[in-house]
């Protein structure tokens, strides 16, 4: 989008009935219009930088103020059609909820039967593209029974207009300081059935092609150090020709379900089909080098595209996320360059040792670990040195030690393998500055 379609996206956004124009938007698009104004004359590079600024604050500041208040009136929500950031969003009245909204809504009483005695304050339809960048219906619900102006309930549902689909329902809950279970409390084997059957129970058969990825801790929002419940990640497989997708369900203290939510991965998602396996599998064998211990991993989720790490040079890479099979926990990223060199590996694991590996078998075990995975092209790397450091682990510092190579053909390349106290890998980084 251009400087100039910039200025008449927001000239027409002023061209609105003000009387249906809620006063923050007014006054706010009065003076954005006003510093356009003000930089007609600058330098045409700088000019479509600022504008661009002025334009992406003035739709957020649109956004708020319609969100806020609840309304759009149909000529603010045609112009807002042509606005990149956002679409349409329209208040309705909760009798107007089509007929496979109001099914799936009835589904969503079934499994969270608390909402049964909420009040609906206020529905929202239109495509946010922040969110699901499709079109949906928003559910605000609330413990009294009044109409509100903000998304920010008791509880909210989120459903795709075109389908039903479920894509969200979060409610809020409210925590006393210290953790009390009504009932004793569940063992882990319990709340991943609880979790795992809910997931069943609410999309269906469509469940199948999930598997429960990993599980955290949720925390009070006022007191971090309290456990308030188990959150579980279930992520998509891996197939031919979806893109990747996962699911947070979230089981409280005590084993109720009050959060469930779709995510949707960006662009730079690719499918199996975008992959090419035999290379996928000379990346394998190199991680099993550096991981003998990990006797079989699948593919979860792959990207493409370049990658800027800071101060760093841009590779075009490829990003694969490796679950073991049979367990639940990711256990390693790679990234890899078009010649299939290494140019990160991270374990998404540590034991938390205290104890240090020694300088001299982190040097030895370091050149060793570069031959093979590089090849011929080991000889591009030279010991440079050791670095010992430190990072926390369940609180507490844990001690970690590295090895730096620095390349022969460029000074501005180096290369850092980091160990835990036992001597296992936690990552390796191919740093190249700019």
């Amino acid at each position: 989008m251009n400087d100039k379609q910039i200025d008449q996206i927001l000239r027409e956004f002023s061209r609105v009935d003000k009387q249906n124009v809620p006063e923050c938007i007014s006054k706010g698009l009065d003076e954005t219009l006003a510093q356009l104004d003000n930089i007609q004359h600058k330098d045409k590079p700088r000019r479509v930088k600022r504008k661009v600024g002025y334009a992406a604050s003035v739709v957020a500041l649109i956004a708020f103020c319609v969100l806020g208040s609840g309304f759009v009136s149909q000529t603010m929500a045609e112009v807002l059609q042509e606005v990149p950031v956002i679409g349409p969003i329209y208040k309705v009245d909760k009798n107007e909820l089509d007929a496979t909204a109001k099914k799936s809504l009835n589904h969503v009483y079934k499994l969270f039967p608390e909402l049964k005695n909420y009040h609906i304050g206020l529905v929202v339809k239109g495509t946010r593209k922040h969110g699901y960048n499709t079109e949906q219906w928003d559910i605000v619900f609330t413990k009294e029974n009044k109409e509100i102006n903000t998304l920010d309930g008791d509880a909210r549902v989120e459903i795709e207009a075109a389908t039903g689909r479920i894509l969200s329902v979060r409610q809020k809950k409210e925590f006393s300081g210290t953790i009390v279970y009504s009932n004793p409390s569940p063992t882990s084997e319990q709340v991943i059935r609880k979790a795992e059957s809910f997931l069943k129970q609410m999309i269906g058969n469509e469940s199948q092609d999930y598997f429960l990825r990993d599980i955290g801790d949720v925390c009070e929002d006022a007191n971090p150090a309290e456990i308030a419940g188990k959150s579980f990640l279930f992520f998509k497989k891996f197939s031919a020709d979806e893109r990747s997708s996962s699911i947070t369900v979230e089981v409280d203290r005590e084993n109720n379900i009050n959060y469930f939510e779709r995510s949707f991965y960006d662009a730079l998602e690719i499918t199996a089909n975008e992959l090419n396996m035999q290379e996928v599998q000379l990346i394998l064998d190199k991680v099993y080098k550096v991981y003998p211990d990990v006797k079989e991993l699948e593919v979860v989720r792959a990207t493409r595209g370049k990658e800027n790490v800071v101060n760093a040079v841009a590779h075009e890479r490829t990003a694969l996320w490796l679950h073991e099979k049979g367990k639940h926990r990711l256990v390693i990223q790679v990234k890899f360059d078009t010649s299939g060199n290494i140019l990160s590996l991270y374990r998404y694991s540590t034991k938390g040792f205290e104890k240090r590996f020694s300088d001299q078998d982190t040097k030895e075990k370091a050149i060793a670990l570069v031959k093979e995975l590089y090849g011929e092209k080991s000889n591009e790397y030279e010991f440079a040195r050791t670095r010992a450091g430190t990072s926390t682990y369940k609180g507490k510092d844990v001690a970690l030690n590295a090895a730096v190579f620095k390349s022969v053909n460029n000074p501005k390349k180096s290369l850092s393998i980091d160990f835990q106290g036992d001597g296992t890998v936690l990552g390796i980084t191919v740093f190249e500055e700019k």
